[in-house]
């Protein structure tokens, strides 16, 4: 389900609404739902990410979920691009989603400036 968002962008250039279609499907994962821990081994319930099947690496960061499933930041981050649930558990999550704006000014022919406004959203999982 697809919702209309309308938020202000104000810069040197530019000054108004831009309206983004939002995905309602990622209403994001609360803070206290999901963690980015460095590993160290015995405190988590693998010793390897059930997406690549790699062995964690003392010190690097994991994603713990909620439910108790780690993985590498990484391979949580890709997994939750397409899906919405724990590789494991499939226990349901949602995804927060990040907008970013960038512009780029030129000149054309006639010397009016033009500015091109860039919307990026992309999901995530801190």
């Amino acid at each position: 389900m697809f919702v209309n968002e309308t938020k202000p962008f104000n810069n040197l250039y530019f000054s108004g609404n831009i309206t983004l279609k939002k995905d309602r499907y990622y209403d994001g994962i609360p803070f206290n739902r999901r963690y980015r821990l460095p590993y160290v081994k015995g405190k988590f319930t693998s010793d390897q990410c059930i997406v690549c099947l790699d062995e964690f690496v003392e010190d690097m960061f994991v994603c713990e979920l909620v439910c108790k499933h780690a993985f590498h930041y990484q391979c949580c981050r890709e997994w939750f691009i397409n899906k919405t649930s724990c590789p494991i558990c499939r226990r349901k999550m949602g995804v927060c989603v990040a907008v970013q704006y960038r512009y780029k000014k030129k000149k054309n022919a006639d010397g009016e400036e033009i500015v091109s406004i860039f919307i990026e959203t992309s999901p995530y999982i801190l």
